[in-house]
């Protein structure tokens, strides 16, 4: 008991100075020094979370990615999807469905079958798709639900596959979409970027989810083995490079698709608010993919509002949320 009284007083001797000190300074001073020490703090708990997923899954270095499994893999990018970046990642797959319609054989197959190129289609198709892309994430390998997601997928896919309509190269590059604009959208609009384990995560499940889509890499890469998920997703980015140069070009279905494509996502917003974020939204955008759809480039004060929003979330995010 006797210690503890000892602490105890201690403590009180401690604050009675701390509340002298404090009660000299001005307020400005004192609210100064409080957002410093939360600024402070913040920094400190903001990576926890990161640190945590590091030392769990103990990839230290580039040549530890070799052995990541495909269980490992949906682990990291669950976290991220659902826990460090739910608002862009999620984001970030909805443009990433609509660069496909950038490529003139996706976007002629799509407007012809009428599932994207009417408003009273699009919801559905869309919320397929994003319901597939959730549970190539959120489940297990070995999990029913993740499987049922990839039969679904390929039941979609398979009368076109089986007639001609959709090729190897473009079930690659709708996986190269899916893969990439996650870690482009996380680097430039979220809090960090990706570390180089979560970016190898990425590349390593969707390798996975090409494999059981039946995609053959061999044909359109030259090989079906690769290091770790960062060689894979590298070798598939310079590949699309090359694709893109020959088909990705405005056209009329591209542009139909899209723009029910971004009808559909600002339709949560106010009608007077849906002007303003379909601007905003061709600045997310990019340069190239806007320019494949033939879309205007958005005025200089409206990219300016835009980045400067991005930003101050940033900044809020990084700095004022532990």
């Amino acid at each position: 008991m006797t210690l503890w009284r000892t602490m105890f007083v201690e403590f009180l001797s401690s604050c009675a100075t701390l509340w002298a000190l404090l009660s000299k300074l001005s307020w400005p001073a004192i609210f100064l020094i409080t957002l410093i020490l939360y600024v402070l703090t913040c920094s400190l708990l903001r990576f926890r979370s990161l640190r945590s997923m590091k030392s769990r899954f103990n990839f230290p270095d580039r040549a530890s990615l070799s052995r990541m499994t495909g269980s490992e893999a949906q682990e990291i990018i669950e976290h991220a999807y659902t826990y460090e970046f739910p608002l862009f990642f999620g984001l970030s797959l909805a443009y990433a469905q609509m660069k496909t319609y950038a490529i003139q054989n996706i976007a002629k197959l799509l407007a012809a079958t009428g599932n994207l190129s009417k408003q009273s289609k699009v919801s559905k198709r869309f919320e397929d798709t994003a319901l597939i892309f959730a549970c190539f994430m959120l489940f297990p390998p070995d999990s029913p639900q993740l499987h049922g997601a990839v039969a679904r997928m390929n039941y979609l896919h398979g009368p076109y596959i089986r007639s001609g309509k959709i090729q190897n190269e473009a079930l690659l590059y709708v996986l190269y979409a899916a893969m990439s604009e996650p870690v482009r959208f996380i680097r430039l609009y979220e809090w960090r970027e990706l570390s180089m384990f979560e970016i190898a995560a990425q590349g390593t499940l969707w390798k996975m989810v090409g494999d059981m889509m039946g995609i053959n890499y061999t044909e359109a890469l030259g090989k079906d083995n690769w290091k770790d998920g960062l060689e894979f997703m590298e070798q598939v980015e310079q590949w699309a490079l090359h694709y893109e140069t020959d088909r990705l070009r405005p056209s009329h279905p591209s542009r139909q698709l899209a723009n029910a494509q971004l009808d559909l996502l600002t339709s949560i917003f106010p009608k007077f608010m849906q002007s303003l974020m379909r601007q905003m939204g061709l600045v997310m955008m990019g340069d190239k993919m806007r320019c494949s759809f033939g879309f205007p480039e958005p005025s200089t004060a409206i990219s300016a509002l835009t980045l400067t929003l991005l930003w101050l979330r940033q900044i809020m995010m990084r700095f004022l949320m532990p």
